[in-house]
């Protein structure tokens, strides 16, 4: 059976490939970094990263915050940081060069703090900010579950969609939800290259990234 393909079919693979061939090593410079938060400590404590990377902390244990805000340090190049609560995961995407200080608000009279330190590199993190607005997939590679967090996608309407090299749509659907942030169980997916396209009011975007 032959298969006709329509203009905007092949408009949109056309953009697809175009995605593709984007510098590989601009993905493969972006890493993400994991923090652990419980106790009264952040695990590491201090990290080294390169512009565009993410730092990822995820609460173990107990009852804690990240404030990095400028309002708290003034030096720090850029405000970060969530609320005070259990259980949570949240990622920050470094995009100034710069040493930035952070802690907790329950237990900084315990000496719970926290340093980043980003160094420049050339990376084509631009490509990654969409109308001032974060999109986040990690892990990058993936095996068997992806998290799809976007900044205030609990304040307004999100749509997600995943595509395959050519340009297919992937029926899937979410398995958990926090927050700005997805869960997604990808599987029964095979190995190769993926799109994920995610889209409302603010922001347009489209991820690659590899299920291995």
């Amino acid at each position: 059976m032959k298969t006709t393909i329509t203009w905007k079919e092949s408009l949109f693979v056309g953009f697809i490939l175009i995605l593709l061939s984007l510098g590989a090593a601009e993905s493969s410079a972006q890493t993400s970094h994991s923090v652990d938060v419980s106790g009264t400590s952040f695990t590491p404590s201090t990290l080294t990263i390169n512009v565009g990377d993410t730092v990822i902390w995820t609460n173990t244990g107990g009852t804690h915050n990240v404030n990095g805000t400028t309002a708290t340090y003034p030096s720090n190049p850029e405000s970060f940081g969530n609320d005070i609560g259990t259980g949570w995961t949240y990622p920050h995407i470094f995009k100034i060069k710069g040493t930035y200080d952070y802690r907790c608000d329950l237990h900084y009279s315990l000496g719970m703090v926290g340093k980043i330190i980003v160094n420049s590199t050339a990376t084509g993190f631009a490509a990654n900010k969409v109308r001032g607005e974060d999109v986040l997939l990690y892990p990058n590679p993936a095996t068997a579950k992806v998290h799809v967090w976007v900044k205030g996608m609990n304040a307004a309407p999100t749509t997600i969609a995943f595509y395959n090299a050519l340009g297919s749509k992937i029926q899937i659907q979410p398995y958990s939800t926090n927050s700005d942030q997805i869960d997604f169980d990808i599987q029964n997916f095979k190995q190769g290259l993926y799109l994920l396209k995610v889209k409302n009011q603010q922001v347009e975007k489209v991820i690659k990234f590899v299920k291995q």
